[in-house]
Formats: structure tokens, sequence, C-alpha cells
């Protein structure tokens, strides 16, 4: 409480805790209360007239429903936000805002578009940015795979895992592995992605998001790794 009421003060801060706020209770599964937090973090960033931090909680509430299984929802946030930082020319943030919306796309089984999406943030890309580059890689190698190019493919996805596997980012690196045992079930190797997807549900216990460890879980029973 002493937190919100400091934020009282200064409402950017306050927006940077309901969204801190509403991640967490997506990654426990209690989406309602997600939703509560970014909208009410939207509502103020709109009221400030902030552009760049109403993007962002945009991405916030698109995680949610990206995690809510909702990529339609996901999209139409994405697009919103994506539309604003490409007026702005922040290309800086929308490199990494970019992946994201080519995810959603590609959970709805749009491969082309997310495709050209994975075109698009590798070229506003910055150097030295981990996170835009290991996105587009595996956002890429996700859509070459359900499109049949799996040599290519899987030189993307084995790249973004190496890239993240470098950093202290746990949810960049299982999201990079499950990118790659996407890409390692489209070729039959379903030894190779047990393995793949096992090692993304120790980074997502590690981190503790309950939903996405939960999934990984599934996938590996499927897979018959568990």
């Amino acid at each position: 409480a002493s937190i919100l009421e400091e934020g009282g003060r200064d409402r950017r801060v306050e927006i940077a805790v309901l969204r801190a706020s509403g991640v967490l209770e997506a990654n426990e599964g209690r989406f309602p209360e997600a939703r509560e937090l970014i909208a009410r973090a939207k509502a103020i960033a709109g009221e400030l007239g902030d552009q760049v931090g109403a993007a962002a909680v945009l991405r916030d509430s698109a995680f949610v429903a990206m995690l809510a299984d909702d990529p339609a929802t996901a999209e139409a946030e994405l697009r919103i936000g994506y539309e604003s930082l490409e007026r702005m020319s922040d290309f800086g943030h929308l490199a990494s805002f970019a992946p994201d919306l080519g995810d959603a796309l590609d959970a709805q089984g749009r491969y082309e578009e997310a495709l050209l999406v994975s075109e698009i943030a590798e070229g506003i890309g910055i150097e030295g940015d981990v996170d835009a580059n290991v996105r587009w890689r595996q956002l890429r190698a996700k859509a070459l795979a359900h499109l049949g190019r799996l040599d290519e493919a899987e030189a993307l996805a084995v790249e973004a895992v190496s890239v993240s596997a470098r950093t202290d980012y746990l949810d960049l690196h299982a999201q990079a592995l499950l990118a790659l045992t996407e890409v390692l079930r489209s070729a039959g190797r379903t030894t190779e992605a047990a393995s793949a997807v096992r090692d993304a549900l120790n980074l997502y216990r590690r981190k503790g998001n309950l939903v996405t460890a939960r999934r990984a879980e599934a996938l590996l029973e499927e897979l018959g790794g568990a």
C-alpha cells in the first residue's frame, strides 16, 4: 500500500507498479486481476498523454492476453501500440514490440504475416539489443518451421538459444528454447524437442512463471518426455 501511495504522487511510478503487479498476477494465472491492474495503468497513461508509456502498457496487456490463450486480443492491443510507436519513429521500442505482434500472428496460424513482421523487426533492430535480436530470430524460426523451411528455422532457433543463454534473461532463454522445440517437433525429432522443452520448463520454474511452466509440462508430456 505504501508503494501505491507513493505512486499517487508520481503517476508514472503508479503505472510502473500497476504494470508489474499485473504481469505478476498473469504469471500466476489470475487473469481477471491482471486485466484490472493493466486497465488502470492504461487509463493513467492516457490521462498523462504518455504515448510511449501507453504503448508499454499495451504490450503488457497483450502479454496477459497471450497467457490467457487469446492471441486475437493480443494482436489488437499490439497493433495500437505498434502504430503509435511507428508514428513517433521510436524504433528502439518498436524493435522489441514487433516480435510480440509476430507471436500473436503466429499463434493464429498466420505464418506468412509473422514472417514479414520478423523481417521488419530485424530491419529496425539496434546492435547490442539482445532482447530484440533474440526475439526476431525465434519468431522467424517458428514461422519458417510452420512453412516447412526447417533447415533455415533450426539455424535461427539454435542461434537464438545460444545468444539468450549468455544472458540473465530467464524468460527470453526459455522462449528461445520453446521456439527450438517447435522447430524440432516440426522435423519429427521428438527426443530433441523434449530435451529443449525440459530446459525451458526448468527456467520457467526458476522464474516462478506458473502458467508457462504448466504449458511446458503439458508439452513435455505430449512429447513423451515427462
